[in-house]
């Protein structure tokens, strides 16, 4: 998603990172190393990674445990990503870790959009018996 070179403007004392564009795929933004922690930095890469994950896939889930399924599923990919880096991090970087955090935020940012469109209708249920359980059969 990004590429990282050695910032000729610091003369490699820190990074150059570029983001490309999440609507248009142009350059989007550079940011040095010592600059990507700031709220604003990272709130501008999460409104970006959100239009472009809007514009890739348009609707949302109107129940609200299936949008709540697709935020686990990108904090699942993040909590993958950090345990990599942590216990092999040749699978894994800083670099992907932050990624898949941004695409977690950019997805926690579309289930709050939609709080008051979804339908909180709990969903239909069916009884188990307790033999079933036990044996494994279905009831």
């Amino acid at each position: 998603m990004s590429d990282e070179t050695e910032c000729p403007a610091c003369e490699g004392e820190g990074l150059l990172w570029i983001w490309p564009c999440g609507v248009c795929h142009g350059p989007g933004m550079v940011i040095r190393s010592n600059e990507m922690t700031t709220l604003s930095n990272v709130l501008a890469e999460v409104r970006a990674e959100f239009e472009r994950a809007t514009l890739k896939f348009p609707t949302w889930p109107t129940d609200p445990l299936h949008a709540l399924a697709v935020l686990g599923e990108e904090y699942g990919e993040l909590n993958k990503a950090m345990l990599q880096l942590m216990y092999e991090p040749e699978k894994s970087s800083h670099k992907h870790v932050r990624e898949e955090a941004i695409q977690t935020a950019a997805m926690a940012l579309r289930l709050i959009c939609s709080l008051d469109q979804y339908d909180y209708t709990a969903g239909q249920q069916h009884q188990q018996s307790h033999d079933a359980a036990q044996t494994g059969e279905a009831a």
